[in-house]
This record gives structure tokens, sequence and C-alpha cells, in this order.
């Protein structure tokens, strides 16, 4: 199953001024990791320092052999290869050079590996060294890889909701339509509205790729295009040359696309990519090759994309303000995540994986979503919530950061409506029953707690009123559906002490 579209990318630079030793170098490296299942390698070699530093400037290279003894330059001084260890490092601080040498001169290995080289590699065909030779250099390009997606992290960070809840049924049928996305190397397409969940939808077919083609695991790198600048997205995804920038020490920053070869990139927000950025985006899913930021070099990537936008694609191409080409090349796979409201039986499940993942950061707090009371639980399931499961990842930071505990070491959860601003929500989200229900009902009407008539009739406006300017959203539809003129519904609700749906939203996005 494993092809080389989806190999695990090993990039290794050989510098010697033998020719014989270059290739002696290279036949060893491709024993070594020929016997690996999955594995896509490059290897380049260079005879001299100058042609080495361009490649290196140019390419991200996991491993670099490096000879000791790199000849005689024009004045008939000796070339030592571990006199060019810093600046090999300073173009790639994550490359793990191995010193070549034909001695075990302890004093030069010692001075080696304190500039920066990874270990040193012996010419010998002795089985022991070669045995040395293998595994060492195995534990190199492993030691790469975990410094590149390191230094990379801030870009790749997750939110607090990872995990993919299917329970509902039209989740259930979603996470099949991922599977069989998976089967294929081609882009995926992501649409739904913000905080459903499109990244935890990526990292599913994600993991349903890696199982499909057989890999204990599988690189993923996401970036947000739409939260920063156009240039320092560009920065992020296609890395930048050692050209690109300014003054002495300059190096070779690798891009997520560097990381993300033989696995899968996630890039959220592609309806705010700017018209520069589309172009290069088409050219690298046509062309599966992309120039570094100020690089001259073009650099092959193998890796799967997967696109997600909360805009409505289709009319942003009408428009003009997105490319017609790349969006057909985006939608090989189409697919849209469910509404909330589309899947109520996932939400305890979302509820509990935001309350675990919160905990994690104040885990002297032992809180339980059995501890949540069910006022709590409606609050958090209620309709139209906003920002979806990124708002109830919100309340439950909160939630989770200023709960109080009693000497037992349990949540005071009766003080969740005053964390959370929800007093008047809470009292919005009750269970919803018929006028008939009303009328119906058996009301206490006689006894100390009935108000008079006056105050009746104000209680019962009050919520009428309430309660269709929540459903309409605005107070000439309200007014419309009371068959009451708009003037008359200020008047009242300004006699019964009624917010307008603007100060109600301005209110909940002050206590968000």
């Amino acid at each position: 199953m494993n092809t080389k579209e989806n190999a695990q990318f090993v990039s290794i630079l050989v510098v010697d001024d033998s020719k014989a030793d270059r290739l002696a170098n290279i036949i060893e490296c491709k024993r070594i990791f020929g016997k690996l299942p999955g594995i896509d390698l490059q290897i380049e070699e260079s005879a001299t320092l100058e042609n080495a530093f361009q490649k290196a400037s140019e390419n991200t290279f996991h491993i670099i052999l490096l000879d000791k003894d790199l000849g005689i330059d024009q004045n008939g001084k000796k070339i030592s290869g571990i006199d060019h260890i810093q600046s090999f490092k300073t173009l790639q601080p994550h490359t793990q050079i191995f010193m070549v040498t034909a001695d075990e001169r302890y004093e030069e290995i010692v001075a080696a590996m304190k500039l920066g080289a990874y270990d040193y590699f012996l010419k010998s065909e002795d089985p022991v060294k070669i045995e040395y030779r293998t595994v060492m250099l195995g534990r190199a390009f492993e030691k790469s890889i975990e410094e590149l997606k390191q230094a990379m992290s801030k870009s790749t960070k997750a939110g607090l909701y990872s995990e993919f809840v299917s329970h509902a049924p039209v989740m259930q049928m979603l996470d099949q339509k991922l599977k069989a996305i998976a089967e294929s190397s081609k882009p995926v397409l992501i649409l739904g509205a913000s905080g459903l969940g499109k990244g935890a939808t990526a990292r599913r077919i994600n993991k349903f790729r890696a199982e499909f083609l057989g890999q204990s695991s599988r690189s993923f790198v996401n970036i947000n295009i739409g939260a920063m600048s156009d240039a320092l997205a560009q920065s992020e995804l296609f890395g930048q040359d050692a050209y690109s920038f300014t003054g002495s020490g300059s190096k070779v920053k690798p891009g997520l696309l560097d990381i993300a070869r033989g696995g899968d990139i996630f890039l959220d927000e592609v309806g705010d990519a700017s018209s520069e950025m589309q172009s290069k985006l088409l050219k690298v899913i046509e062309e599966k090759q992309f120039l570094r930021v100020g690089g001259r070099q073009p650099i092959q990537t193998n890796a799967r994309f997967i696109f997600a936008t909360n805009k409505k694609m289709r009319e942003l191409v009408k428009s003009g303000k997105f490319r017609e080409d790349l969006y057909m090349r985006m939608q090989a796979f189409e697919i849209e995540i469910p509404s909330l409201e589309e899947r109520k039986e996932d939400l305890p499940a979302i509820i509990e994986s935001c309350l675990r993942n919160s905990l994690v950061d104040v885990n002297h707090k032992k809180i339980s979503i059995n501890d949540f009371p069910e006022d709590l639980m409606r609050y958090l399931m209620r309709d139209n919530i906003p920002g979806n499961i990124r708002g109830i990842e919100n309340d439950i930071i909160k939630l989770v950061s200023f709960i109080p505990m009693d000497s037992q070491g349990k949540p005071i959860m009766k003080e969740w409506k005053n964390i959370l601003g929800a007093s008047a929500l809470v009292r919005r989200t009750r269970s919803k029953i018929t006028l008939d229900d009303f009328l119906s009902a058996d009301i206490e009407l006689v006894g100390p707690s009935f108000p008079g008539y006056k105050k009746a009739q104000e209680i019962f406006e009050k919520k009428l009123i309430e309660e269709i300017l929540e459903k309409t959203g605005n107070m000439v539809t309200a007014a419309k559906h009371l068959k009451i003129a708009k003037s008359t519904l200020s008047v009242k609700m300004k006699h019964l002490n009624i917010k307008t749906p603007k100060e109600i939203r301005r209110d909940d996005s002050r206590a968000n």
C-alpha cells in the first residue's frame, strides 16, 4: 500500500571531494534506508564546500555527511570539514551532521561534536562499525524530524476540541464518507460554520489515511491562513530561503510543506487567501513543488492538501474574489460539517471532551461531567450557541478556571451562572411549552403569591415580548408578529424594561 507519493521523505546531503567516497556513502545510505518500508529517499552530493552551501541554502536536509578532509584550497592549505560545521548549522539548525573520517582521532571527534556535529561516520568495513552507522543514521533522522516539528509547533497547535464525535446519524454518515475519502490522495475541501470541528474532521481524514496505508503514524500540520498576514502565511507555509534574510548568519527557515512531506497539511480559512497566495497554492497542487520565500530552487512535495472555510465558496468564485481553477482543484472531495442542531446526540460527548481537555492546565481540580447540574447542561446544549463548539470550549474554560471548590475538593456548581454571566440565558433555555399548554395549566391565582391583575398582565406581556424578540431577532419582525406598530412595541419595551436584541447581543458579547 505504501507508494512513493505517500512515503516518508528522507533528504541527505553527501559532501566529499572524492567521487569514489561520495559514491560509497550514497550506496551506504541507500542500503540503510532502503531496508525501511515507505521511505522516499533523496540524496544530493557536492564535491566542493561552495556547492554544498548553495544546496543547503535551497533545500532542507535531515542529514549531512561531511567529510573531514576536503582537499586543498588555492593557497595549498588543507580544507577541513570540521571548520565548516557551524556554517552548515547556521544555514540549517535542524539538520544532523555526521563528520566522515578515515581515522578515530579522539580529539578531532570531540572537536567536531562540540561544534555541533551529531556524531562521526568512520570509513570502515568492520561489521560492528557498519551496524553502528546504521543505528546512528536512523536516530539522526528521527531527531531531525522531531526538531523540525518542534520548530513549527506554534503553527500547528490544535484547540481543546480535537476529538471527532459521531454518535448522531448524520455524523456516522460523514464518518463513512471520510473513510472513503482517505483512500485517495486528492485534495479535500471542508465547509461549515466557525467552531463546528473542521480541524477535528481533517485529523480524522489523516487518521483514516494512515490506517489505509498501513502507517503507524502520519504527519499532520495545520495553518490558519485567515489568522495572519499574507506575508507571514507564506513564510509559515513555504518557509524562507537564506537569500530572503538580510545580514550575516542567514539560514533556511523550513516551512510547513517541509514538515508535511508524506503526510497531510490542513489549511484553514482558505476562503480568506489573498490572490497571490491563491496563485501559489494552485501551482503547488498542480506541479507538486513550491519555492521558498526568496528561494530559487523548486522543492518537491507529496503532502495531501485538506482545505477548510466558513465562507460560501461558490459566491466568492462568482464575485471574482476566489480563483475558479483553484476552487475546482480544491474540491476533488467536498464535505460539509452538519450544524450542532443536526447532531444534538453528540453534544454531551463534545462537552465531556472539552471538559477533559480544559482540566489539563488545572489538574488540581477534579471535575466530572456528572457534577454538571441539569440547567448547566441545558445551557451548554442550547440552540444557536455563539461560536458553536468553540463557544462551548470558552464557557467550560471559564467554568473550570473560576468554579470554587469545597473543603472536600468538590466543585460548588451552583456558582456556574455567575461565572458564565448566564442568568438571563438560563431563563430562556428552559423547556418550552405552547400557549395551549399555558392556558390549560392549573395556575395558582388565589393566594399570597398572586401579584394582582395589573402586575400579572405586565409579567405576561414581558414574557411574550421577550420570547418573540428572541425568536425573530429584530423589532420590526417582532411587531409584525404581535400585530402592533413598531412604535407601540418600543413604548411597551421601555415601560417593561425589556432590552432590544442589539443590547442583548452586546451584553452576551461582554459576558464571553
